[in-house]
C-alpha cells in the first residue's frame, strides 16, 4: 500500500522530491493513526484515479462534500486528509488550508493552479477558514497617519491601542461606542461626514470611487451624529469587497463535517448576502501600526 500511495501522491502533486516526500509522510502518518486498512486506501486511490470518489462536484457551489462521497467507507480516510495541512503544496513554507489536499488528491478534475487554491473547469476557488478576511488597498501605518491629521484638524483625541500608541480605530465597535461617538457629538454634521469620508476614500486611494458613493455610505451609517456600529461595519464590508483586488475567485469555506459555503466573485451577490444577514462582520483587521493591508474578518 505504501508504494502505491507514494506513487499516487507524486503523480498528483507534481512538486519537488522534498515536498512530495513530506506530503507522503503526513498522509501515511494520518492513515496509520486512524487505523485505515490498506484495502480502503487502495480502493480510494483507484477511485480517485477514475473520478469515482465524488458522485458530483456540485458541492463546490455550496452543499456538503461528505454527502457526495460514493463509497461511505472512504469517509474516515477523507476526513483525516481534510485535516492534513502540509507545507509545500503551494507556497514553499506555508501550510495549505484545510480540505485543500483532500480535494486535490480525490479528483482528477480538481487542479492546483499557480494562483489561488484549486481550479475546477476554469473556475477558481480560494479556500478559507470559517472567518475569511477581505482587504482594502492601504496599510495600517499610512491610514493611521492620514486619520491622525484629520483628528488634529477637528480637535479629536485619538484612541490608544493595546501598546499605548495613538490610533484611529473607527471600525472596532468598542472604540466607536466608548471613545469616538462621545466626541462626535461635539462635531457639526458636515465635519463628521468629512472625517468619515476621508477614512473611506483612503481605503482604496487609487480607485475611482465617486464622492456621491462615499457620502451615501456615511449617510447609511450615521444617525444624529453617531456611528451606528452594525450599519457602519455592514457598509464597510460591502464597500471593501466591491473594490478589493483579485476578486475573480470564489471564496470557499469547508468544515470536517461536510458543510461547504461559497461566496461568488460578484459584488452584487455579495451585497445581497450581507443585506440578508448571510454574510456578517466578525471583527476588524485594522492594525494601525503595521505595514500590512487593513481589512475585515467576515463570517458566513
Amino acid at each position: 500500500m505504501e508504494e502505491e500511495l507514494n506513487k499516487f501522491i507524486k503523480e498528483k502533486i507534481k512538486k519537488d522530491t522534498k515536498a512530495t516526500n513530506s506530503i507522503y509522510r503526513l498522509v501515511l502518518g494520518t492513515i496509520i493513526a486512524l487505523e485505515i486498512s490498506s484495502k480502503i486506501v487502495l480502493d480510494w486511490i483507484e477511485c480517485a484515479k477514475n473520478d469515482k470518489v465524488f458522485s458530483s462536484l456540485d458541492f463546490l457551489k455550496g452543499g456538503n462534500w461528505i454527502s457526495n462521497i460514493i463509497n461511505k467507507n472512504h469517509i474516515k480516510l477523507m476526513q483525516g486528509l481534510f485535516e492534513c495541512r502540509p507545507s509545500g503544496l503551494g507556497t514553499p513554507n506555508a501550510a495549505c488550508g484545510e480540505g485543500e489536499l483532500m480535494l486535490i488528491l480525490s479528483s482528477t478534475k480538481i487542479l492546483r493552479p499557480s494562483k489561488n487554491d484549486i481550479k475546477v473547469d476554469e473556475i477558481y476557488y480560494n479556500l478559507k477558514n470559517e472567518y475569511p478576511r477581505i482587504f482594502a488597498d492601504i496599510n495600517g501605518i499610512k491610514l493611521n497617519e492620514i486619520m491622525l491629521k484629520e483628528c488634529d484638524d477637528l480637535n479629536l483625541i485619538p484612541n490608544k491601542d493595546n501598546k499605548n500608541k495613538m490610533s484611529v480605530q473607527i471600525v472596532n465597535k468598542s472604540f466607536i461606542k466608548n471613545h469616538w461617538n462621545p466626541q462626535f457629538k461635539q462635531l457639526k454634521k458636515e465635519q463628521l461626514v468629512s472625517f468619515l469620508s476621508v477614512f473611506i476614500s483612503n481605503l482604496f486611494p487609487n480607485k475611482n470611487v465617486s464622492e456621491e458613493e462615499i457620502i451615501q455610505i456615511v449617510e447609511n451609517s450615521v444617525e444624529e451624529n453617531q456611528i451606528e456600529p452594525d450599519k457602519w461595519t455592514e457598509q464597510l464590508i460591502i464597500f471593501i469587497y466591491k473594490y478589493c483586488s483579485e476578486k475573480f475567485e470564489n471564496l470557499l469555506t469547508m468544515n470536517i463535517d461536510g458543510v461547504v459555503r461559497v461566496i461568488p466573485p460578484s459584488h452584487i451577490v455579495f451585497k445581497e448576502k450581507v443585506e440578508l444577514g448571510i454574510i456578517k462582520f466578525d471583527k476588524d483587521y485594522f492594525r494601525m501600526h503595521q505595514d500590512k493591508k487593513v481589512g475585515i474578518y467576515i463570517k458566513f
